[in-house]
């Protein structure tokens, strides 16, 4: 599941550093992670990073509500973990929870206030 992971992140960050083919790495990333997380489950070492990745790449594949609930699970379930509830308060905001959006970004300053 690493490697697929590891996959994904590489055509993550390629969608960033180049934009004319952005939007087909962001679709071979989701791929990639969609494996990861497929192979992870199967074998039982579904990590919380992997899945914040996960979540990540179907927000950055535009699907949102998909990845709401990955986020939210991470969140309650490492609630001193900065970059869950930063990426959790960015999707919140992406569908226009704005109460909800700010809590989180509120619990991220508490948790790190640089």
């Amino acid at each position: 599941p690493r490697l697929l992971a590891n996959l994904a992140l590489v055509e993550g960050t390629l969608a960033e550093i180049d934009p004319a083919g952005a939007a087909e790495h962001r679709a071979r990333a989701l791929e990639w992670s969609t494996a990861a997380m497929r192979r992870a489950e199967e074998l039982d070492l579904v990590e919380i990073e992997l899945r914040l990745n996960h979540a990540t790449h179907l927000f950055n594949a535009g699907r949102v509500q998909e990845a709401l609930p990955i986020l939210a699970t991470a969140a309650r379930l490492r609630p001193r973990l900065v970059g869950a509830r930063e990426r959790y308060g960015i999707a919140l905001l992406a569908v226009g929870r704005l109460d909800e959006a700010q809590a989180e970004f509120e619990a991220v300053l508490a948790l790190e206030p640089g």
